[in-house]
C-alpha cells in the first residue's frame, strides 16, 4: 500500500499543474483587459446616449418649427385662395358688365342699320 508513485506520473501530474497555472494567469490577463474594455465601451455608450438625447431634443424642435411653419403657410395659402377668388369674381362681374354692354351696343347698331334701309 505504501507503494511510491511511479515518477512519469509525478511528471505528468506536474506539468498539468503548471499548465493550470499558466492558463489561470492567462484568464487573468485577459479578464483585466476585458474590465478596461468593458469600462471604456461604458463611457462610450454613455456619450452616445447623450448625443441621442441631445438629437432627439433637437428633433422635437425641428417638429414643432416644421408644424408652426406649415401650419404659418396653410393659412397665409387659404388668404391667397381667399384673395384670388375674390378677384376672379370681381373679374367676372366686369367681364359679364362689358358683356351686356357689348350686346346693347350690337343691338343697336344692327337695330340702327336696319333701319337706315
Amino acid at each position: 500500500m505504501n507503494q511510491p508513485l511511479p515518477e512519469w506520473w509525478i511528471n505528468l501530474s506536474g506539468a498539468f499543474f503548471g499548465i493550470s497555472i499558466l492558463l489561470l494567469i492567462a484568464l487573468l490577463v485577459a479578464t483585466i483587459f476585458l474590465i478596461g474594455t468593458i469600462r471604456q465601451v461604458t463611457k462610450n455608450i454613455e456619450l452616445l446616449a447623450i448625443k441621442v438625447d441631445d438629437i432627439g431634443s433637437k428633433v422635437s424642435t425641428l417638429v414643432t418649427q416644421v408644424n408652426t411653419t406649415s401650419t404659418s403657410i396653410g393659412s397665409k395659402a387659404n388668404n391667397i385662395v381667399g384673395s384670388v377668388e375674390l378677384v376672379t369674381r370681381a373679374l367676372a362681374g366686369k367681364a359679364e358688365m362689358i358683356g351686356s354692354a357689348l350686346t346693347v351696343f350690337m343691338l343697336a347698331r344692327n337695330f340702327l342699320a336696319s333701319r337706315k334701309k
